[in-house]
């Protein structure tokens, strides 16, 4: 026989091999069509753990919470503003009017903040009540800013020293005795410099 038909041969052989091959694998990896078999199920289910685990971080993300901030500026009354606050018949300074239309904006938020640019040194041994340029406040605004809606007094500004170290902390008492949380200056120098707060779970 020729060398040349031999090759044919050969070739020939070859062909029909592969295309069986190929058929096989065809039949072998062939999608399921019969619509009575469902596989689906048994896929899904073969891991429930991962499942749980999902569902969990998507709770998770929904869970976060958020909350409103609200800052303002100087709180900062001048004599004429405190004498405008002085009640003759009850003898007191009231301010809680002056904060009349701001409140329900302050109330809504989970937490309000002003800077407090006065201090609050009282009138014990002589001190009267100033304004500019040395601040002395009736201790009254501390309570007025409570009623407003204020959480915070940031006491950090060029006017906190102005009845010096007495005035300075003296503040900070009678914010705290309001309830009201301070930043900014501190009673000595062993007090926190910072503050930390849970608001909605932040």
């Amino acid at each position: 026989m020729k060398l040349k038909n031999v090759f044919k041969i050969v070739s020939i052989a070859l062909f029909i091999v592969a295309i069986a091959v190929v058929s096989i694998f065809g039949i072998v990896n062939a999608p399921d069509n019969n619509p009575t078999t469902d596989n689906s199920a048994e896929i899904t289910d073969s891991n429930p753990q991962d499942n749980t685990e999902s569902t969990d971080i998507s709770n998770e993300i929904k869970a976060v919470s958020s909350a409103t901030i609200t800052v303002v500026g100087d709180v900062l009354p001048h004599t004429n503003v405190y004498n405008a606050a002085y009640d003759s018949t009850s003898k007191l300074y009231n301010f809680d009017p002056f904060f009349e239309h701001v409140t329900p904006y302050l109330t809504k938020a989970d937490y309000a903040v002003a800077n407090l640019e006065v201090t609050l040194a009282g009138t014990e041994g002589g001190r009267t009540y100033s304004g500019y340029p040395r601040f002395n406040c009736p201790d009254s605004i501390a309570s007025s800013l409570k009623n407003a809606g204020f959480d915070l007094a940031m006491t950090a500004n060029n006017h906190c020293y102005d009845t010096n170290l007495y005035g300075l902390q003296r503040t900070l008492r009678v914010l705290s005795n309001q309830g009201l949380n301070t930043l900014g200056t501190v009673y000595d120098k062993e007090a926190d410099k910072y503050l930390i707060k849970n608001i909605n779970d932040i």
